[in-house]
């Protein structure tokens, strides 16, 4: 375990070198298919170069050159306390529990995918490839010969969205995923290997795109697909989403110039990077760290597993070894430990978190407690922020954090206006409650004279109800009783809304007919 231990911060240093300088070199070049392979590389070499062993009598100029990476290393080495562990001792413990997390969570996303694939309906097959369609409104994603869409999308989008996903098929973009999250599950500390695996994503939407394209699908249409799309759950680490990377990025790579198959070249500059890992990692200093890192890593095992073992219950050794552990550890470190053996939020769950009174409740809700930043009304500055955050197993909301940013003020109300919403009723797996993260979009808007004072803001329940939670267009509407078309709502002020009622499947069938097939919007006014 130590010896890994060593072999791990090795790995994390190449990936970081090699991040930088593909970010730096390679990322905005439109040979996606080439960078695709470069990061693979580059993912495969940094797990080899650790084990690459050269001896030289001499320190040469390159090792000199690494004296900040030795003596970072070395500042790792901390004078153990009287009957306490080391500071490397303390960073092996919260390695290893994080590296049990991360396994545990792909094993539960696993679980999660293969249990969403069975509730599905098979409508057809694509040579080996099953098109699942699902009765609930989820994303659509692919993962190795599976495509899930939803039953909306199937009728309505399901050329362009098949056709991306078969491209992440036949190029084999769920075995790259699964590499990556193998890799993450060993390097959960590094931010390089989070990094590289956004931006192999990245180069795998760009791919997908592109075979869109080629099949003589619109681009334009496209676009206004990806766009109606963009509001989504990424709900599984393994699959590949069509909404999952930045839609920005994608329609810019779509437009763009093709880069000079000489750019290309640039990847050379990867290989005396490559050498100076190899030669850094010979220095004698370096080695003698290294073991001394290890000799305590695998001291720190040899403690924990025979107090492990002195009993035959189980459940309960753990908890005392994990006690005994953390009793050693000095104060401000145990609340570190914790926190990463915290239980962590789910993606997706058997029930999901509900707001009291549903959907539409929620979104009136905070219609009704958004407040338009002054400086940005001034400034008309407007847009839909997305914010992210977790309701808690007590259905209270945590963690709120912008996913798509406007602009600081426009965001930082959005985060106070999630922040406080009332209790949810939690989400439930096996039957527990547990936490689960949620994502929802915001839109401000401006409505008046130019940037006069007079102008009103409007926190759109209209639009938010419409593009959220229903076909644009496609819902019918009935304000005080009377039916409306849609484009009323984009001239609605929130200030005379009194209630809104959302009705949706068999109930607004049952009233209206299969008009309602998309659902109803009740709105009533104030009355003056």
């Amino acid at each position: 375990m130590g010896l890994f231990f060593i072999y791990s911060i090795k790995v994390a240093l190449c990936l970081i070198a090699f991040y930088l300088l593909y970010k730096l070199l390679l990322s905005r070049d439109t040979f996606h298919t080439f960078n695709r392979f470069v990061i693979l590389a580059v993912t495969v070499v940094s797990l080899v170069v650790p084990f690459i062993e050269i001896s030289t009598e001499s320190e040469t100029p390159v090792m000199q050159g690494m004296i900040v990476i030795e003596d970072l290393i070395v500042s790792a080495e901390i004078v153990e306390e009287q009957g306490g562990f080391t500071l490397t001792q303390i960073c092996f413990l919260i390695y290893i529990i994080g590296v049990a997390v991360l396994f545990i969570r792909e094993i539960v996303s696993t679980i999660g995918l293969f249990r969403l694939i069975a509730k599905g309906e098979v409508r057809e097959h694509r040579g080996n490839v099953q098109i699942i369609v699902m009765k609930q409104d989820i994303a659509p994603f692919s993962w190795f010969n599976y495509v899930i869409i939803s039953e909306k999308d199937y009728m309505e989008s399901s050329r362009e969205i098949i056709v991306h996903e078969l491209a992440h098929i036949s190029l084999c973009h769920s075995a790259d995923v699964a590499l990556c999250n193998l890799l993450i599950i060993f390097q959960w500390f590094n931010p390089a290997a989070w990094l590289l695996k956004q931006e192999l994503q990245n180069v795998h939407e760009f791919e997908a795109d592109e075979a869109v394209l080629k099949e003589g699908v619109d681009a334009r249409q496209y676009q206004l697909l990806l766009i109606k799309k963009s509001v989504g759950e990424h709900l599984f680490t393994m699959a590949n989403n069509l909404n999952h990377n930045s839609l920005k990025k994608r329609i810019t790579m779509m437009t763009k110039k093709k880069s000079s198959k000489w750019s290309r070249a640039k990847v050379l500059f990867m290989v005396p990077l490559t050498a100076v890992a190899i030669a850094a990692f010979a220095n004698q200093e370096v080695k003698n760290v290294s073991q001394k890192i290890e000799a305590e890593s695998e001291e720190l095992v040899s403690n924990v597993i025979p107090a492990v073992a002195a009993t035959n219950q189980d459940e309960p050794v753990v908890a005392d070894a994990t006690e005994m552990v953390l009793a050693e550890v000095p104060v401000a470190v145990q609340d570190t430990v914790k926190a990463v053996m915290e239980e962590k939020a789910f993606d997706v769950v058997e029930q999901m978190p509900q707001y009291p009174g549903g959907p539409a409740e929620m979104m009136k809700w905070l219609a009704m407690n958004m407040k338009y930043p002054k400086e940005a009304s001034e400034a008309d500055i407007q847009g839909r922020v997305i914010v992210q955050f977790i309701v808690e197993k007590d259905g209270s909301v945590s963690d709120a954090h912008i996913v798509k940013s406007v602009d600081p003020q426009l965001d930082a109300e959005a985060i106070r206006v999630v922040s406080a919403m009332p209790k949810w009723t939690p989400g439930k797996q096996n039957g527990k409650n547990v936490r689960v993260k949620f994502t929802i979009p915001l839109t401000f808007r401006l409505t008046g004279d130019g940037k006069s004072a007079e102008k009103k803001e409007t926190k759109e329940v209209n639009e938010s109800l419409e593009t959220f939670f229903f076909n644009e267009n496609k819902s019918l509407i009935f304000i005080d009783g009377v039916k409306k078309n849609a484009d009323v709502l984009k001239e609605l002020n929130k200030e005379n809304i009194e209630s809104v009622t959302v009705l949706k499947g068999d109930e607004a069938k049952e009233k209206y007919g299969e008009e309602a097939f998309d659902g109803v919007i009740l709105i009533t006014t104030k009355k003056k």
